[in-house]
Protein backbone atom coordinates (compact mmCIF):
# COMPACT_ATOMS: atom_id res chain seq x y z
CA UNK A 1 0.00 0.00 0.00
CA UNK A 2 1.62 3.32 -1.14
CA UNK A 3 1.30 6.42 0.66
CA UNK A 4 0.59 9.55 -0.88
CA UNK A 5 0.72 13.69 0.53
CA UNK A 6 -2.49 15.05 -0.47
CA UNK A 7 -3.43 18.51 -1.06
CA UNK A 8 -5.69 18.87 2.12
CA UNK A 9 -4.27 19.99 5.69
CA UNK A 10 -5.07 19.55 9.06
CA UNK A 11 -5.61 22.17 11.63
CA UNK A 12 -5.17 20.84 15.14
CA UNK A 13 -5.70 23.22 18.25
CA UNK A 14 -4.50 21.63 21.29
CA UNK A 15 -5.42 23.57 24.61
CA UNK A 16 -3.92 23.00 28.10
CA UNK A 17 -5.86 22.10 30.70
CA UNK A 18 -6.05 23.80 33.86
CA UNK A 19 -4.38 21.55 36.80
CA UNK A 20 -5.73 17.98 35.54
CA UNK A 21 -4.43 15.08 33.61
CA UNK A 22 -7.97 15.01 31.89
CA UNK A 23 -11.37 17.66 31.09
CA UNK A 24 -13.09 18.75 33.69
CA UNK A 25 -16.74 18.71 33.40
CA UNK A 26 -16.42 22.32 32.62
CA UNK A 27 -13.63 21.87 30.17
CA UNK A 28 -15.76 19.52 28.15
CA UNK A 29 -18.41 21.91 27.53
CA UNK A 30 -15.86 23.85 26.62
CA UNK A 31 -14.55 22.11 23.70
CA UNK A 32 -18.29 20.77 22.93
CA UNK A 33 -18.91 24.68 22.21
CA UNK A 34 -16.13 25.19 20.17
CA UNK A 35 -16.95 22.46 18.11
CA UNK A 36 -20.44 23.83 17.49
CA UNK A 37 -18.90 27.26 16.69
CA UNK A 38 -15.82 26.18 14.74
CA UNK A 39 -18.83 24.42 11.96
CA UNK A 40 -21.58 27.26 12.54
CA UNK A 41 -19.24 30.00 11.86
CA UNK A 42 -17.78 27.80 8.63
CA UNK A 43 -14.73 27.68 9.25
CA UNK A 44 -14.60 23.71 9.19
CA UNK A 45 -15.80 20.25 10.10
CA UNK A 46 -14.20 18.60 12.89
CA UNK A 47 -13.21 15.44 12.04
CA UNK A 48 -11.74 14.23 15.47
CA UNK A 49 -11.05 15.38 19.27
CA UNK A 50 -8.70 13.81 21.99
CA UNK A 51 -7.98 14.67 25.71
CA UNK A 52 -5.22 13.69 28.31
CA UNK A 53 -1.85 14.05 29.42
CA UNK A 54 -3.02 17.27 30.29
CA UNK A 55 -4.75 19.03 27.05
CA UNK A 56 -7.39 18.75 25.03
CA UNK A 57 -7.65 18.72 21.49
CA UNK A 58 -9.69 19.09 18.13
CA UNK A 59 -9.00 18.50 14.46
CA UNK A 60 -10.51 20.02 11.21
CA UNK A 61 -9.14 20.06 7.31
CA UNK A 62 -8.98 22.51 4.77
CA UNK A 63 -8.85 22.08 1.25
CA UNK A 64 -5.55 23.18 0.27
CA UNK A 65 -3.03 25.16 1.88
CA UNK A 66 -4.63 28.89 -0.02
CA UNK A 67 -6.88 28.10 3.31
CA UNK A 68 -4.60 27.34 5.92
CA UNK A 69 -4.51 31.59 6.73
CA UNK A 70 -8.02 32.58 6.50
CA UNK A 71 -8.81 29.25 8.72
CA UNK A 72 -6.39 29.88 11.65
CA UNK A 73 -7.16 33.69 12.07
CA UNK A 74 -10.83 32.86 12.09
CA UNK A 75 -9.93 30.03 14.89
CA UNK A 76 -7.53 32.39 16.58
CA UNK A 77 -10.24 35.07 16.81
CA UNK A 78 -12.54 32.11 18.21
CA UNK A 79 -10.08 31.11 20.86
CA UNK A 80 -10.05 34.80 21.81
CA UNK A 81 -14.01 34.84 22.30
CA UNK A 82 -13.99 32.06 24.55
CA UNK A 83 -10.72 33.37 26.43
CA UNK A 84 -8.76 30.29 25.91
CA UNK A 85 -6.54 31.65 23.01
CA UNK A 86 -3.38 32.27 25.67
CA UNK A 87 -3.14 28.42 26.74
CA UNK A 88 -4.15 26.76 23.08
CA UNK A 89 -1.40 26.14 20.43
CA UNK A 90 -2.10 25.75 16.78
CA UNK A 91 -0.65 23.57 14.44
CA UNK A 92 -1.08 22.77 10.90
CA UNK A 93 0.32 19.59 9.25
CA UNK A 94 -0.11 17.91 6.11
CA UNK A 95 -2.98 15.06 5.11
CA UNK A 96 -1.27 11.79 3.79
CA UNK A 97 -3.84 8.92 3.24
CA UNK A 98 -3.18 5.49 1.86
CA UNK A 99 -3.58 4.11 -1.99
CA UNK A 100 -3.99 0.79 -2.98
CA UNK A 101 -1.67 -0.06 -6.16
CA UNK A 102 -2.92 -3.72 -6.42
CA UNK A 103 -6.36 -4.32 -7.77
CA UNK A 104 -8.70 -6.57 -5.95
CA UNK A 105 -9.55 -10.03 -8.14
CA UNK A 106 -13.19 -10.23 -8.91
CA UNK A 107 -14.54 -12.42 -6.27
CA UNK A 108 -18.22 -12.39 -6.80
CA UNK A 109 -21.05 -13.18 -4.02
CA UNK A 110 -20.96 -17.04 -2.88
CA UNK A 111 -16.96 -16.94 -3.38
CA UNK A 112 -15.32 -19.33 -0.89
CA UNK A 113 -11.96 -18.37 0.23
CA UNK A 114 -8.80 -19.34 2.44
CA UNK A 115 -6.97 -16.92 3.77
CA UNK A 116 -3.63 -17.55 6.25
CA UNK A 117 -2.77 -17.16 9.84
CA UNK A 118 0.72 -15.78 10.76
CA UNK A 119 1.31 -19.67 11.96
CA UNK A 120 0.50 -20.69 8.19
CA UNK A 121 -2.97 -22.46 9.49
CA UNK A 122 -5.66 -21.43 6.97
CA UNK A 123 -9.14 -19.27 7.50
CA UNK A 124 -12.36 -19.34 5.77
CA UNK A 125 -14.05 -16.80 4.42
CA UNK A 126 -17.44 -16.32 2.49
CA UNK A 127 -18.00 -13.57 -0.52
CA UNK A 128 -21.27 -11.75 0.45
CA UNK A 129 -21.28 -8.86 -1.48
CA UNK A 130 -19.30 -6.34 -3.92
CA UNK A 131 -20.08 -2.53 -2.99
CA UNK A 132 -19.21 0.49 -1.24
CA UNK A 133 -20.14 -0.50 2.66
CA UNK A 134 -22.68 2.30 2.51
CA UNK A 135 -20.16 5.16 1.75
CA UNK A 136 -20.14 7.66 -1.09
CA UNK A 137 -18.71 5.78 -4.83
CA UNK A 138 -15.48 6.07 -5.41
CA UNK A 139 -12.81 4.44 -7.28
CA UNK A 140 -12.46 1.04 -5.23
CA UNK A 141 -15.38 -0.97 -4.77
CA UNK A 142 -15.51 -2.92 -1.02
CA UNK A 143 -15.81 -6.75 -0.72
CA UNK A 144 -18.27 -7.99 2.41
CA UNK A 145 -16.84 -11.24 3.38
CA UNK A 146 -18.50 -13.49 6.38
CA UNK A 147 -16.00 -15.11 8.17
CA UNK A 148 -16.12 -18.91 9.21
CA UNK A 149 -14.82 -19.84 13.03
CA UNK A 150 -12.19 -22.44 11.24
CA UNK A 151 -8.33 -22.48 11.93
CA UNK A 152 -6.68 -25.53 10.63
CA UNK A 153 -3.02 -26.67 9.38
CA UNK A 154 -5.60 -28.19 5.91
CA UNK A 155 -7.22 -25.32 3.79
CA UNK A 156 -11.16 -25.65 3.98
CA UNK A 157 -13.55 -28.12 2.22
CA UNK A 158 -16.32 -26.64 0.68
CA UNK A 159 -18.33 -28.53 2.80
CA UNK A 160 -17.12 -26.15 5.56
CA UNK A 161 -18.84 -22.75 3.42
CA UNK A 162 -22.14 -24.71 3.25
CA UNK A 163 -22.19 -25.65 6.94
CA UNK A 164 -21.83 -21.91 7.40
CA UNK A 165 -20.36 -21.30 11.19
CA UNK A 166 -19.97 -18.32 11.38
CA UNK A 167 -16.79 -16.73 13.68
CA UNK A 168 -19.10 -14.83 16.57
CA UNK A 169 -17.74 -11.08 17.14
CA UNK A 170 -16.69 -10.45 20.66
CA UNK A 171 -15.86 -6.90 20.46
CA UNK A 172 -18.59 -4.79 22.72
CA UNK A 173 -19.81 -3.08 20.12
CA UNK A 174 -21.33 -5.75 17.88
CA UNK A 175 -20.67 -8.99 20.31
CA UNK A 176 -22.72 -12.40 19.32
CA UNK A 177 -23.37 -10.90 15.64
CA UNK A 178 -21.49 -13.49 12.67
CA UNK A 179 -18.31 -11.48 12.15
CA UNK A 180 -18.73 -9.57 8.49
CA UNK A 181 -16.18 -6.91 7.65
CA UNK A 182 -15.79 -5.38 4.25
CA UNK A 183 -12.18 -5.42 3.09
CA UNK A 184 -10.26 -3.15 0.58
CA UNK A 185 -6.69 -2.74 -0.55
CA UNK A 186 -5.40 -6.57 -1.80
CA UNK A 187 -1.84 -5.78 -1.92
CA UNK A 188 -0.09 -8.76 0.27
CA UNK A 189 -3.04 -10.74 0.56
CA UNK A 190 -2.61 -14.31 0.66
CA UNK A 191 -5.80 -16.27 -0.76
CA UNK A 192 -6.99 -18.67 -1.61
CA UNK A 193 -10.00 -19.71 -3.98
CA UNK A 194 -12.02 -22.86 -2.75
CA UNK A 195 -14.98 -22.79 -4.82
CA UNK A 196 -18.80 -21.50 -5.01
CA UNK A 197 -21.85 -21.55 -2.91
CA UNK A 198 -25.20 -20.40 -3.58
CA UNK A 199 -26.13 -17.67 -1.24
CA UNK A 200 -29.72 -17.46 0.68
CA UNK A 201 -31.50 -14.61 1.52
CA UNK A 202 -30.71 -14.92 5.09
CA UNK A 203 -26.94 -14.28 4.81
CA UNK A 204 -25.84 -11.68 7.76
CA UNK A 205 -25.34 -8.68 5.23
CA UNK A 206 -24.93 -5.55 7.83
CA UNK A 207 -21.78 -4.58 8.61
CA UNK A 208 -19.47 -0.79 8.98
CA UNK A 209 -16.52 -2.32 9.49
CA UNK A 210 -13.56 -2.18 7.05
CA UNK A 211 -10.19 -3.69 7.05
CA UNK A 212 -7.24 -4.04 4.32
CA UNK A 213 -7.37 -7.99 3.17
CA UNK A 214 -3.69 -8.16 4.76
CA UNK A 215 -4.93 -7.49 8.07
CA UNK A 216 -7.59 -10.20 8.24
CA UNK A 217 -5.90 -12.75 9.97
CA UNK A 218 -4.48 -10.32 13.25
CA UNK A 219 -7.90 -9.27 13.34
CA UNK A 220 -9.47 -12.37 13.05
CA UNK A 221 -7.37 -14.29 15.72
CA UNK A 222 -8.18 -11.24 18.36
CA UNK A 223 -11.61 -12.09 18.09
CA UNK A 224 -10.71 -15.62 18.49
CA UNK A 225 -8.63 -15.04 21.82
CA UNK A 226 -10.31 -11.87 23.29
CA UNK A 227 -10.75 -12.60 26.65
CA UNK A 228 -13.69 -10.02 27.20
Amino acid sequence: MATYKTDRKEIRIEIRLIDKDFPSREEMDLRWQLEEEIEKRGIGLVEDTGAGAGRMDLFFEVDNINQVNEAVDRVKQLLQDYDVLERSNITVDDVYESRCEAETPDFRPGDCLSFRFDDNDYGALLVLERGYGGLSPGEELYTLVGVFDYKDSTPPSINIFEERKWLIATHKWRAGKPYNVWLHCYENAEIIEIGKVTLSENEPTLCNFFLSWENIPEYVWREKTRSW
